[in-house]
C-alpha cells in the first residue's frame, strides 16, 4: 500500500474512536489499554528527550511534555479506533474480543498496532 494510502487508513482509524462498541458490550475499556501502549510507545521513541528531562529548561520541559501527550493521544485515537472498527466489522474479532481471554487480545492487537504505526511513521523506531 502507498504511503499516501496508509496515512489515509490511519486517518480513518482515529475518526472511529467514537464508536464506544467494545466498552458498551464488554467489560474492557478499550481507551485504557490504548493509553498504556501509547504511552509505552512514545516513551521510547523520545527516550532520549526524556532521560534528558532534568537538563532540560522550565520551558522545554513543557514543550515536551505537551508535545509527549499529543503524540500519546494520536496512537491512543488509532488504537481505540481501529479496535472499534475490527469488532463492529469483524465476527472473528469480536468473538475473541467477547471470550475469556478477551482482554489478552485485545492487548495483543494493541501492542502490535502500536509497534506497527511508529515502524511506519518513523522507519528507524525498533
Amino acid at each position: 500500500m502507498a504511503t499516501k494510502d496508509k496515512i489515509a487508513e490511519i486517518e480513518l482509524w482515529k475518526k472511529a474512536k467514537g464508536l464506544h462498541n467494545i466498552a458498551k458490550e464488554t467489560m474492557l475499556l478499550p481507551h485504557i489499554i490504548a493509553d498504556k501502549f501509547s504511552r509505552e510507545t512514545i516513551a521510547k521513541k523520545n527516550k532520549k528527550e526524556l532521560d534528558n528531562w532534568s537538563n532540560l529548561s522550565k520551558k522545554e520541559q513543557k514543550e515536551l511534555d505537551s508535545r509527549f501527550e499529543k503524540e500519546v493521544k494520536d496512537i491512543e485515537d488509532y488504537l481505540v479506533g481501529r479496535a472499534e472498527t475490527l469488532f463492529l466489522n469483524n465476527k472473528q474479532f469480536k468473538e475473541n474480543v467477547k471470550g475469556a481471554d478477551g482482554r489478552e487480545y485485545l492487548y495483543t492487537f494493541m501492542e502490535h498496532w502500536s509497534v506497527a504505526y511508529m515502524k511506519f511513521l518513523f522507519p528507524s523506531f525498533v
